[in-house]
């Protein structure tokens, strides 16, 4: 069989071509090489390599700086996580540090400065961040099992295809311009505060500027399958289709999320990410009837670019009616309406009267009848007649404002 090492991918944010990595042969080697690292001034560890090493178990790095470290690399071939068993890294800075394809069990980062680090197709389980600040870090593929992520700060996060599973909590944490695509929360989920910058997808110019693509990063993204995850050209159409489909990815987040939070019963959350789904979609809506009229043709996957703009001019009518849920929205159209026909009455008053057929007038009695008790209509029909149009009148007003606020609200 040919050796895995034939197949290992490159390691993300650390720039392998130009390192001369030191190694241990052993546990016990590696429990030296930290002990005397923590006794020195500096307590610094550079450019070491430990992914020979199938178990690192009980060694504390706490305090210390690593730069250019390699717990773990991923291995496409290889059926066997390497185990970190009880590592604690509490107050320590991890600058360009790997951790991809291991196995974490128990370990210890909280406080801890987490900057370029790599814990893509990861398993993470019982481990803490509590008050950990990271910056660029890959999280894609990992198993997140009964952590701590509570006040955890992370920046330009990758979360694809993450499963956050158990009683994994983020209590208080903080998610700025990170990706969520395809993320599943099992249990506790992360929420509207969590992310109140919103997620990277929002911001064209950080995606494709310093998240998607950027050279010095040295972030490989590979998937496990093993194939490398294509970049977008850069020219000016290709960023535009670009941006279509991001808006996509966060609008289908926002709706996802809106799902999952209204099944916890979290109304409030649910309803700002429903606000959020409203607004992305027109900005995919946008830009893909950029696109469209760019390539010169009026059907992308089988739907019309009038698709496309009905769906655009809705999302106004949807924040115009106040997405379903403010309630102040409809009181404020209710006053307009007030003042718009005491406008007309104000005009029309003292002008001579329009003759008005009879069964046009008797129509409007009725109409107005069937909102509540109209006086011209009553003195006429019987008042039991009149009192039982209005009561089904008033109560089948509601019921069609209570279809439309759900049409609004579920997108139906």
């Amino acid at each position: 069989m040919e050796n895995c090492n034939e197949f290992q991918a490159k390691l993300s944010f650390i720039d392998e071509e130009n390192i001369e990595f030191k190694t241990v042969d052993s546990l016990e080697d590696l429990k030296i090489v930290v002990a005397t690292c923590r006794n020195s001034n500096e307590k610094k560890l550079s450019k070491y390599n430990f992914s020979n090493l199938e178990e690192i178990s009980c060694i504390c790095f706490d305090g210390v700086t690593l730069e250019d470290v390699v717990f773990s690399r991923f291995c496409p071939c290889r059926n066997k996580r390497p185990l970190l068993f009880q590592l604690s890294f509490k107050g320590a800075i991890l600058n360009r540090v790997s951790f991809a394809h291991a196995d974490l069990q128990q370990c210890n980062f909280d406080s801890a400065r987490i900057d370029y680090v790599d814990f893509f197709f990861s398993r993470i389980k019982y481990s803490r961040f509590r008050q950990s600040v990271a910056h660029y870090v890959d999280f894609r593929y990992s198993q997140i099992n009964n952590c701590t992520l509570g006040e955890m700060d992370v920046t330009m996060g990758d979360f694809y295809f993450c499963n956050f599973l158990g009683s994994t909590n983020f209590i208080k944490s903080k998610f700025t311009n990170c990706s969520f695509t395809n993320a599943i929360f099992e249990h506790a989920c992360i929420r509207m505060d969590n992310i109140e910058g919103g997620i990277i997808q929002e911001h064209s110019a950080a995606y494709h500027g310093d998240f998607l693509y950027k050279e010095e990063l040295h972030w490989n993204r590979y998937n496990p399958c093993f194939s490398f995850s294509s970049m977008n050209p850069h020219s000016r159409d290709s960023i535009i289709k670009s941006d279509a489909f991001i808006a996509s990815e966060s609008m289908n987040f926002y709706k996802q999320m809106s799902g999952i939070y209204a099944g916890k019963g979290l109304n409030r959350d649910s309803n700002q990410a429903y606000k959020k789904k409203v607004l992305e979609e027109r900005k995919y809506c946008k830009k893909k009837l950029i696109v469209l009229k760019q390539e010169g043709y009026s059907n992308c996957d089988g739907e019309s670019i009038w698709h496309y703009r009905s769906k655009y001019y809705k999302t106004f009518l949807t924040q115009a009616m106040g997405y379903g849920y403010k309630w102040w929205t409809p009181c404020v159209w209710f006053f307009a309406l007030v003042i718009v026909f005491w406008i007309i009455f104000q005009l029309v008053d003292g002008i001579a009267c329009i003759d008005t057929p009879d069964w046009l007038q008797h129509l409007g009695y009725s109409f107005n009848n069937a909102l509540s008790p109209f006086e011209d209509y009553y003195r006429v029909v019987n008042i039991f007649i009149s009192s039982l149009q209005s009561t089904l009148g008033i109560l089948l007003v509601g019921f069609l404002g209570f279809v439309i606020a759900n049409k609004i609200r579920n997108d139906s």
